[in-house]
């Protein structure tokens, strides 16, 4: 830590400088809509000094990074413009010299973007792990993670799957458009489990009964994702929001719940979820019986 506010704090010299690759406009007035596009333009549009390979310009180039990572594939982009406003940042210029590698990032700054937009800040300071390795505990259980979704209280509850044959599941809290937090522990809704396949099952189980009684249902979303976008989005390698927006929706959260097959779409569970997401509702509706049965 020591090092890291040695290095933010200035005192480090370097000769990084700012090389604007202006854009050339076939008109090239200066008109008021021409001052607003440039500063709405996001990091891809400033050229670097791609010489000065120092630590500095290093931080400076992943958090740039970040930037190009969620605006991608998003047809209305985030400018630097709106980033600078989130970070409570007085002029949008001093967000671009340091994206440009101008001006080093302090500590603070860091410390506020990564808290801002869900990054790892030892990714950020060091390049060390991913960009949005989560920062949440590993608990053995799904449902321990009841607490944490209490006190973040997040704008929406992603229950992620993953398509194929082994559906693999985790949860993302979604706290604000550009903020996530991913759950690290990943189960799988299926009887294919060596070791305390029924006590995971109906602890996931417990965990939806819990938050039905708690009125936050409202807020869950259920969806399926491609492995390799699966895997990205569990191990921090892709921004969040770029994810989920791509993900097929997905009723799989709810109809688990619907473990004794009341809910009219029922029959169709095995077509929409396979045989294995079946027998797991099996093994949880007879871990029930018996817990009734005592």
């Amino acid at each position: 830590m020591a090092l890291f506010e040695s290095l933010f704090s200035g005192s480090v010299p370097t000769s990084i400088h700012l090389i604007w690759d202006l854009w050339k406009y076939k008109n090239k007035s200066t008109s008021c809509d021409e001052e607003i596009s440039e500063i709405n333009r996001c990091p891809e549009e400033v050229a670097v000094d791609t010489s000065k390979q120092t630590e500095a310009y290093a931080i400076s180039r992943r958090v740039g990074k970040v930037v190009e990572m969620m605006n991608a594939g998003r047809h209305t982009r985030y400018t630097l413009a709106e980033l600078a406003q989130v970070l409570g940042m007085e002029r949008v210029g001093d967000l671009e010299k340091i994206i440009s590698g101008e001006n080093e990032p302090s500590f603070k700054f860091l410390k506020d973007f990564s808290c801002h937009f869900g990054v790892d800040f030892d990714w950020l300071a060091s390049g060390q792990n991913t960009p949005f390795a989560t920062t949440l505990i590993h608990f053995n259980f799904p449902g321990a993670y009841l607490e944490i979704i209490e006190e973040q209280q997040p704008e929406k509850i992603y229950f992620v799957m993953c398509q194929g044959d082994t559906p693999d599941a985790f949860i993302v809290l979604k706290n604000s458009r550009l903020n996530y937090s991913v759950c690290p522990t990943m189960w799988r809704i299926s009887s294919r489990i060596d070791y305390g396949v029924e006590i995971l099952l109906h602890d996931f189980y417990k965990m939806q009964q819990k938050m039905d009684a708690m009125g936050m249902f409202s807020k869950c979303y259920s969806v399926s994702l491609k492995r390799d976008v699966f895997h990205e989005l569990h191990y921090g390698e892709i921004f969040p929001g770029r994810a989920l927006e791509e993900a097929c929706k997905s009723k799989w959260f709810e109809d688990f719940f619907d473990i004794y097959h009341k809910y009219p779409i029922a029959d169709r569970y095995g077509e929409f979820y396979g045989a294995e997401f079946l027998l797991a509702q099996g093994i949880v509706r007879d871990h029930e019986s018996k817990r009734l049965d005592q």
